[in-house]
């Protein structure tokens, strides 16, 4: 065992202050998600079990509230996806950190209310905002 432990202490050295940032994005991220997910899960089944009657004109409030954020907020890329990969693929420091909050509850408004909006490419995106936040505010090492 101490030879595994010392043939690979030069890595580790060499890259700590890489797993460091790692754990610590990794465990802000998922802790986040879980957040996330379980806040949709809780809008969701209250709303069906409130409304039981009128499941089908639930996802039109969800957009309607969606879009009253959009507008209200002024965002033009409303396109998660489209943040993450542009900001994979460029340099440029291109996530917007205050059109972040009002995206994301857009996204918790339209899938909680059922429209079609998936969890995982907001949970993607939420964890790209959160690293490049990390970064950015030089909490990382």
């Amino acid at each position: 065992m101490n030879e595994l432990i010392n043939s690979y202490w030069p890595l580790f050295k060499k890259y700590q202050k890489s797993i460091a940032n790692g754990v610590t994005i990794g465990f802000f991220v998922g802790f986040s998600v879980v957040i996330y997910n379980s806040l949709n899960e809780f809008i969701s089944s209250n709303l069906k079990s409130q409304f039981q009657n009128y499941l089908f004109i639930l996802p039109l409030v969800g957009m309607m509230i969606t879009g009253l954020i959009v507008k209200f907020f002024k965002i033009e890329k409303t396109s998660m996806a489209d943040d993450v990969v542009f900001a994979y693929h460029t340099d440029a420091n291109n996530i917007e950190l205050q059109k972040s909050v009002p995206k994301l509850f857009g996204s918790i408004s339209t899938a909680s209310f059922g429209a079609s909006a998936g969890l995982e490419g907001s949970s993607k995106w939420l964890g790209a905002v959160i690293g490049y936040s990390l970064h950015r505010f030089k909490v990382l090492f």
